[in-house]
């Protein structure tokens, strides 16, 4: 099984090493460098599966601007998807699909299943929709289920991924942290804004290094994690895993 993942950029999803917009791991390194979500995909990968997609190299990231152009090549079908959607929803529904399309076709020239998934913040402020998350996830959603790409993933923490990461370092591990969604997804924010709340505690700024080596230190627990977006990313990692078992070529 191939995991095949698509994110913002290092804090997230990770980088390519080599610069490229497409890539995978590779056992000398230089290819595929795994942020912390990509790690947390992997941690829960390999509890399910017994073996880390991380170490067995079958991991790969697909960058926003190698969708971008995918979908310029493809603007003419693109462009006939109803315009009664709001421009968020429809821009992350288009890029679920393509990304879908990727897996796909990467499925068959692997033979093997391939699991597609797909990151965002989900951002916002206390002045946004309060549907502002589900809208954004179901787009998603739909975006694979237009694909026809019934193993993709969404990922869309709620309001920052650094909750995510605060639910389990936070002065009393894991309690409460569906409190953590109130937070402010804006970084400006003077109190309420995720980096800075875990800025405080980790006592240094919490960049793609310093987050990916407290996953890899086990300070995190993916299993542990009680939080609404969560639930829903695990809920959903799970079905996909459970589809991804009865591929066929």
């Amino acid at each position: 099984m191939f995991f095949l993942l698509s994110g913002e950029g290092p804090s997230d999803m990770g980088v390519c090493g080599s610069g490229a917009d497409v890539c995978e791991l590779e056992a000398h390194g230089g290819g595929f460098r795994p942020g912390p979500m990509a790690l947390l995909v992997d941690f829960l990968a390999a509890r399910r599966l017994d073996y880390s997609p991380k170490e067995f190299l079958a991991m790969g990231l697909v960058s926003e601007s190698a969708i971008a152009r995918r979908k310029r090549r493809m603007s003419p079908r693109i462009m006939s998807l109803p315009r009664s959607e709001d421009k968020g929803a429809l821009y992350h529904k288009v890029y679920a699909i393509l990304l879908g399309e990727i897996a796909l076709e990467t499925a068959a020239e692997k033979g093997m299943a391939v699991v597609p998934v797909f990151f965002r913040d989900c951002d916002g402020s206390r002045s946004s929709p309060a549907d502002e998350w589900e809208r954004k996830r179901r787009s998603i959603v739909q975006g694979f289920e237009q694909a026809k790409c019934p193993a993709g993933v969404a990922m869309v923490p709620k309001p920052k991924s650094e909750c995510w990461i605060l639910c389990a370092v936070q002065k009393i591990p894991y309690r409460d942290c569906a409190k953590l969604e109130e937070l402010s997804g804006n970084d400006a924010s003077p109190k309420r804004a995720p980096k800075k709340l875990l800025e405080e505690i980790l006592g240094k700024s919490p960049d793609a290094a310093v987050l990916v080596e407290l996953i890899e230190c086990g300070a995190v627990d993916p299993e542990r994690i009680d939080m609404p977006s969560f639930n829903a990313f695990r809920t959903d990692f799970d079905h996909a895993l459970h589809v991804a078992r009865s591929w066929k070529p």
